[in-house]
């Protein structure tokens, strides 16, 4: 009886530091792994940086998570053309936004301010004039910095009438304007639901 309380509590223990990640040494010197930072694969589902992400039982999908890459040419003209992020789920569905982790590498021809803040919207309406689907937008100095590598976070905006959303992709756009000058790249990924 002990051997068998014994074992299910090691597969506890051992399921838990798998599954939240464990950064240190364990008893008789043994090193935990730390997963809290690395996509972990277990098939059908994987936990990528702390959130649980695909297909775990039968069709139902979790959360999806989307990686798009954000050209120099794609931010300077974020205002007249948003860059799409992820596309439209399809009539009677609704994309709704988790997080966002946007990360941009500047160089040093930084962007000149003329597009304010950045916004994370549906649809592809022009001049950020989609429905916000985060809790804030990017502030424009995040763009226009100076040279080197800058993180921003955003969760889900609450959306109260999906109607808004229905059957819209996600995209990236400026608020007041196109940014002049500057070149850098950007990388912005998106974890979802569709509803």
């Amino acid at each position: 009886m002990k051997t068998k309380l014994a074992l299910i509590l090691l597969s506890l223990v051992s399921l838990t530091t798998l599954t939240f990640g464990q950064a240190g040494v364990g008893s008789q010197g043994t090193p935990y792994i730390d997963y809290r930072n690395s996509k972990v694969d277990f098939g059908s589902f994987y936990i990528d940086r702390g959130v649980l992400t695909g297909t775990a039982t039968g069709s139902s999908v979790l959360l999806s998570h989307a990686t798009v890459a954000i050209s120099s040419a794609d931010l300077l003209a974020l205002y007249s053309a948003p860059k799409l992020l992820v596309a439209a789920p399809g009539s009677g569905h609704s994309l709704a936004v988790v997080k966002v982790i946007f990360a941009i590498t500047r160089t040093a021809t930084v962007y000149v301010t003329g597009g304010g803040a950045a916004i994370i919207q549906y649809n592809s309406t022009t001049h950020g004039g989609g429905t916000q689907a985060c809790d804030s937008t990017i502030a424009a100095t995040v763009i226009t910095g100076t040279a080197g590598l800058s993180n921003t976070i955003r969760n889900g905006a609450v959306i109260s009438d999906s109607s808004a959303t229905d059957n819209q992709g996600l995209y990236l756009s400026a608020a007041t304007g196109d940014f002049t000058a500057g070149t850098g790249t950007a990388v912005a990924d998106v974890w979802y639901a569709v509803n």
